[in-house]
């Protein structure tokens, strides 16, 4: 019974130490696929555009959303997208809160500061892939959903 007990510990000790080992490995490997690959990951908040829910360099740990249909109106969301940076549009993770899935697929998110609006008076997110052309965000797009926050 004993031994039967410590086999047990130790398969699953080995099991633990190989997912933190994979996690590892992926993170630095793949920034930014943790959530896609194991489920969740922690991503470092770089805008104010969450504050003062999220601040700026917060922490935040995201689970992966298995059916994004299933989101509701100010669920807070991760998902990649075309931001301006230093003089280009670059492909960076954004946290923002969703609104809804329009019939052509595409995801409606906004800001923290449009939270507390009715939905017809809030401003959602545009975003660009170039100057001439808009892109739209898909649940392709989606990284997780908001787990919990460290400060």
């Amino acid at each position: 019974m004993k031994k039967t007990f410590k086999i047990i510990l130790n398969t699953i000790y080995a099991v633990v130490v190989l997912y933190l080992s994979l996690f590892i490995i992926i993170s630095l490997a793949m920034p930014g696929k943790t959530t896609k690959y194991l489920g969740f990951g922690w991503y470092k908040v770089a805008s104010g555009s969450m504050e003062p829910m999220i601040m700026t360099e917060d922490v935040i740990v995201a689970y992966k959303v298995l059916n994004p249909y299933e989101l509701k109106d100010g669920d807070v969301i991760l998902f990649e997208t075309y931001i301006y940076v230093n003089g280009s549009y670059q492909r960076k993770i954004v946290t923002h809160h969703f609104s809804h899935i329009t019939e052509e697929g595409y995801v409606i998110t906004y800001p923290h500061r449009e939270f507390e609006k009715n939905k017809e008076d809030r401003i959602y997110d545009h975003f660009k892939m170039n100057d001439n052309e808009e892109y739209h965000v898909t649940i392709n797009d989606i990284i997780g959903k908001l787990w919990f926050i460290l400060p």
